[in-house]
């Protein structure tokens, strides 16, 4: 599911507040979505079993030879 700019800057906003300029904010947009989306990658690829919360990268059987 991808979120559209408004539902990001929302999300933005929600969380810093006052914090940020608008030009602040409008340079977080593409790089949220960017990581929502990298994230949503990520959550659709099989782990062979393994849970993404508690696997550590290193103990990932994946990357094991």
């Amino acid at each position: 599911m991808a979120l559209n700019e408004d539902t990001v800057r929302q999300l933005i906003l929600d969380l810093f507040k006052d914090q940020l300029t608008n030009d602040e904010i409008e340079r977080l947009i593409p790089l949220v979505s960017r990581q929502f989306d990298v994230s949503e990658r990520l959550a659709e690829l099989d782990l062979g079993g393994l849970d993404p919360r508690s696997t550590q990268y290193i103990t990932d059987r994946r990357l094991s030879p």
